[in-house]
C-alpha cells in the first residue's frame, strides 16, 4: 500500500490542497477527513485540489472529489482541479466531473 500525503494551504481565500502519492480505498479516509478540517476551518470560497503529486487514483478518489465538491459548492464556493496527468484525466472524464469541475493544466490529447 503506497502511502497518500495531504498539505492543505490557504492563502488570499484559496485553500489549496496538494495530494502526492496513489488514492485508494486503503489510504482516502484520513486524507478526507483533514481536507474536511480544512475547509471547515477556513471557509475558503475557493478551493484549488493539485492532483500533480497523484500516480494512482482508483473510484475512492473520484468520491473523495466529488464529496468535497459537494460540500465546497454547499458552503457557496467553487473547486478546481490542476495538473491532473492523462492517466488521472481519462479516470475523470470517464466518471464527466469534468463537465461541472473545471481543470487548469490537463496535457490535451489529441
Amino acid at each position: 500500500m503506497e502511502r497518500l500525503e495531504c498539505k492543505c494551504g490557504y492563502d488570499n481565500d484559496i485553500l489549496t490542497v496538494t495530494l502526492r502519492g496513489s488514492v485508494d480505498h486503503h489510504n482516502v479516509r484520513p486524507v478526507r477527513e483533514e481536507i474536511d478540517r480544512a475547509l471547515y476551518q477556513c471557509c475558503a470560497k475557493q478551493v484549488v485540489f493539485d492532483m500533480s503529486g497523484i500516480d494512482f487514483m482508483d473510484s475512492s478518489g473520484l468520491g473523495l472529489i466529488l464529496g468535497r465538491y459537494t460540500k465546497i459548492t454547499d458552503m457557496g464556493g467553487r473547486m478546481t482541479l490542476r495538473g491532473t496527468s492523462e492517466e488521472i484525466m481519462k479516470i475523470i472524464e470517464l466518471a464527466g466531473m469534468e463537465k461541472f469541475i473545471p481543470i487548469e493544466g490537463t496535457p490535451r490529447r489529441p
